[in-house]
């Protein structure tokens, strides 16, 4: 049956027939009348019911699991569900002491370290001061550890943490060469210095006949075991005789234990040293030519010795040149030695781009 427009709203109690119309006298009936329209109003009694169970837009509390909302939607880009315990410190911030102190276990006063100068040459005793008043202390540096330590203290060596560093030679003329290098043997009348942007080493005069006491060397700070070292090497003085040193267990780089990379005559090799006695691990002809720039890498890890060389003009080759196997493998002192020729003189080489990697 059609129905008409509804009349003006009726006064509190008057009855629906009132207004012409007899059909429809309440407003019940007419929703049973019109299912569609019944629809709609239960659809919005159920609406606004279910407001009544939703968050506010202001201030709203969330309940249940909330999904759909990324730190970044809120300004916390930067943070994590990492627990304390599982954050970890970088190389850097080992090194040079500066974890934050509100970010170290408990009981952990800090990390001590030794000052560059004394890390060049470190002892037992020439650490920065422990820390009082705490159980424990972590001490990052080189060997050996500080005769101070206390029971329960920690001693984290520079050469556990994998470190790269590089070394050019940016001084003025006549500057001592820079850390982390420092002098392990200096013969009378040996110079090391910086010349024309290079790192010269000089050995003495006095005896020549390839002797050990005219022998000039820089050794790194670090000892270490394993090392991967490329550099850059020129023979100034014909029939100088200059060495690569690892795992040396003599500051002086002259190993009663060691192994030692040969940088002259016709063979690239390397040989081990055990009780002073001398043993190739490997060998390989090639020619060091006087007075010509040569790259050249060392590789220690574990047993294993690797070297290669090639001309500085040119690009690193792919394959290594000498592959062999060390038993000696304990850490030690790197670096380089100069020995003299066969007659009495000062014997030169120089030194470049000096990139360092120990682990």
């Amino acid at each position: 049956m059609p129905y008409r427009a509804l009349p003006l709203k009726p006064t509190a109690g008057q009855p629906w027939r009132d207004f012409g119309d007899a059909t429809y006298d309440n407003v019940a009936q007419f929703l049973v009348d019109i299912p569609a329209l019944k629809a709609d109003v239960a659809n919005v009694a159920a609406q606004a019911a279910g407001l009544s169970s939703r968050a506010p837009l202001n201030s709203p509390s969330f309940t249940g699991t909330v999904s759909g909302v990324t730190k970044a939607m809120v300004g916390l880009g930067n943070v994590d569900n990492t627990a304390d315990t599982a954050k970890t410190f970088s190389a850097a911030q080992l090194t040079t002491g500066t974890v934050p102190a509100a970010r170290l276990p408990a009981a952990l006063a800090g990390i001590r370290t030794r000052t560059p100068a004394n890390e060049a040459n470190p002892t037992a005793t020439n650490w920065q001061a422990r820390p009082a008043g705490f159980a424990v202390v972590v001490n990052v540096g080189a060997l050996p550890a500080p005769v101070d330590a206390v029971a329960g203290d920690l001693h984290v060596p520079l050469a556990s943490i994998p470190t790269t560093a590089g070394t050019t030679f940016t001084a003025a003329d006549g500057s001592a060469w820079p850390a982390p290098w420092t002098v392990a043997k200096m013969p009378t009348g040996g110079v090391q210095q910086i010349v024309s942007g290079e790192g010269r080493l000089t050995t003495g005069a006095a005896i020549g006949s390839y002797s050990s006491t005219d022998a000039i060397a820089m050794r790194h700070s670090i000892q270490a075991a394993n090392v991967d070292v490329t550099f850059t090497i020129r023979r100034i003085t014909s029939d100088c005789s200059p060495s690569f040193v690892l795992r040396c267990d003599q500051a002086n780089l002259n190993p009663q234990n060691g192994v030692s990379i040969p940088m002259s005559g016709s063979n690239v090799k390397a040989s081990q040293v055990v009780n002073w006695a001398y043993t190739d691990i490997a060998t390989v002809a090639k020619a060091w030519t006087i007075a010509t720039n040569f790259r050249v890498r060392v590789q220690a890890a574990g047993t294993t010795i690797r070297v290669k060389q090639w001309p500085a003009t040119g690009s690193e080759p792919a394959t290594w040149d000498i592959t062999g196997t060390t038993t000696v493998t304990a850490s030690g002192y790197f670096g380089f030695s100069l020995s003299p020729g066969a007659a009495a003189g000062a014997y030169t080489a120089a030194y470049d781009d000096i990139t360092v990697t120990t682990s």
